[in-house]
């Protein structure tokens, strides 16, 4: 089974902490993060818990205006069936890296 855990590590002496991405599909299993605020939840979470979903869900996080090569961290989310089946990408462009 696939899952995707998203969860923020806060940093004690800042604003901005950490945002984790921890992914698991057949072959592969693995984590990353980049450095956000709070601020980015509410429409993370208001987009995932709706259903249906609607339109792919994406964000981005990097540097500047995160696009291109500024972009170090990127999730798409996507319904792909009418039983609410979705599908994923979840890129690090630091390590090379799209699931």
């Amino acid at each position: 089974m696939s899952s995707l855990l998203i969860r923020y590590e806060p940093d004690a002496y800042d604003e901005v902490g950490r945002l984790w991405f921890e992914l698991q599909v057949d072959r592969f299993a693995g984590s990353g993060y980049f450095w956000s605020n709070l601020a980015e939840f509410p429409d993370i979470i208001s987009k995932l818990a709706n259903y249906p979903i609607g339109d792919a869900a994406k964000w981005a996080w990097g540097y500047d205006k995160a696009e291109g090569p500024d972009q170090v961290l990127g999730l798409g989310i996507q319904q792909v069936s009418p039983r609410g089946d979705l599908r994923g990408c979840l890129e690090n462009r630091l390590k090379g890296l799209s699931v």
